[in-house]
């Protein structure tokens, strides 16, 4: 056996070569690479985890339940135009505040922050060179069946579907430069605007002849009457009905969000892409050194952010009490605009204010409990449904479309302040939510271990 060369070593010199071949170059063998073993990759444990997206998650829990409660406590329909169950003053007021400074914001820091834990796990993967797509396309299979289940077994607003599709779209993204993934991400937040601007100037170009107009009109007003009439009859079937009846209805609701699961994809998508692009910029792994960055983000969203959604919950208010005949008027396309950026401005405002807040050492004690409810988010998300379901649902307190608008900030409230002791408690005995242990066991293909040290 050749005896080993000490590292750093000199090599013996080689014996004289022959005349005929002095002009041969000499061949010195290929050195040896000893590539690093992939390490498997396991959930996130405790000391991995970043506290301020984990904050931030559970904050937008807040939101969420929030824009969502009117979902739960009224039809489909009711929730884009809530002025047909919920025509108080009183109503208008409080949905035209829930609409300026809710509905749209913390849904959005939560997509947001869903491509931030792409990033953390492409990031995760490539430290411990682990094939990244195959196990990402597990979770987001996990994901999807998850969110299939809620949607079909629960309520018509699920999100999570929405998510797993886009999530998908992501992959590709995973290896391209930062520059690409914000250009990409700008461009299709542009894109309904675009398509609905160049579709309005077709139609100003090649007009519908008068009598089709007339007819659409027509075909608008009697699908809003049916549409109407279609809302109270789900109404009494979700206040008097049993599970079976209820689900029955819902049936006919999922057909209405399966048609709309592109278009929720495409505005979720560049959200996601620009959590992925925050992440790169290192703006969560060390928020001290970029608090001028976040302090202009706040004073930035919010200058931007509020006015554009004033104007965009009044522009919704026109258009939903107008039936919809033709193309996109200027007026709507200019509210696309408004939602289009108005509404991440604002997110990037809160955001920005909560990273601040949790550089002072006394806010970060206060927001820390909240972190709990953002490790089991999903837990969380679900929970919400199960429990407002079951007040507002004719099997549990039958309050389908009975309660106001501004009572259901109380269940709101009331709900979310339970989940912040719940997550603490729970996590002080296990590692995951019920809801997250499911989900990475099927990411897996094993069942994790589920109490605090069991490893």
């Amino acid at each position: 056996m050749a005896e080993e060369i000490p590292p750093g070593s000199l090599l013996p010199d080689p014996p004289p070569a022959p005349l005929e071949a002095a002009a041969t170059p000499l061949e010195f063998p290929e050195p040896i690479v000893v590539a690093e073993p992939a390490e498997p990759l396991g959930p996130t444990e405790p000391g991995e985890r970043i506290s301020l997206i984990d904050v931030l998650r559970g904050l937008a829990l807040f939101g969420i339940i929030m824009a969502n409660m009117r979902g739960f406590a009224g039809p489909l329909t009711s929730y884009f135009q809530p002025s047909l169950i919920w025509k108080t003053r009183v109503d208008f007021w409080v949905q035209t505040l829930i609409d300026t400074l809710v509905q749209g914001k913390f849904i959005t820091i939560f997509a947001f922050l869903f491509g931030v834990g792409f990033a953390v796990q492409l990031t995760r993967a490539e430290k411990r060179h682990s094939g990244f797509a195959r196990f990402y396309s597990r979770r987001l299979l996990a994901l999807l069946l998850l969110g299939a289940l809620h949607q079909l077994l629960f309520w018509w607003g699920d999100i999570l579907l929405s998510y797993a599709l886009g999530g998908f779209l992501l992959i590709p993204f995973r290896k391209r430069q930062n520059k690409t993934v914000l250009i990409w991400a700008l461009s299709l937040m542009l894109l309904p605007v675009a398509g609905g601007t160049g579709f309005a100037l077709y139609k100003r170009l090649r007009p519908d002849p008068p009598q089709k107009v007339e007819e659409n009109k027509k075909k608008a007003a009697e699908d809003r009457q049916k549409s109407q009439a279609d809302m109270w009859k789900t109404v009494k079937v979700y206040q008097s009905g049993n599970y079976v009846g209820i689900f029955k209805e819902r049936l006919g609701e999922l057909k209405r969000m399966i048609r709309s699961q592109p278009i929720v994809v495409v505005f979720t998508l560049p959200i996601f892409l620009l959590g992925l692009w925050v992440w790169r910029q290192g703006i969560f792994q060390d928020p001290e050194a970029h608090r001028s960055l976040l302090q202009k983000g706040l004073i930035i969203g919010a200058l931007a952010g509020i006015p554009a959604n004033i104007a965009f919950a009044w522009g919704s208010q026109v258009v939903s009490s107008q039936p919809q005949t033709g193309p996109p008027t200027p007026f709507m396309l200019f509210g696309f605009l408004l939602a289009t950026f108005g509404r991440p401005a604002l997110s990037m405002s809160y955001a920005c204010a909560v990273g601040l807040l949790f550089l002072n050492e006394a806010w970060r004690r206060l927001l820390m409990p909240f972190a709990a409810i953002g490790r089991t988010a999903l837990s969380n998300y679900l929970f919400q449904t199960v429990v407002c379901t079951t007040i507002f649902y004719g099997y549990g307190g039958a309050l389908f479309a009975k309660v106001s608008l501004a009572w259901l900030l109380v269940p709101t409230v009331v709900i979310y302040a339970l989940e912040t002791p719940l997550s603490n408690w729970w996590l002080s005995r296990y590692r995951f939510g019920p809801a997250e242990w499911i989900w990475r066991s099927m990411t897996y293909g094993k069942v994790q271990p589920m109490k605090r040290g069991a490893l």
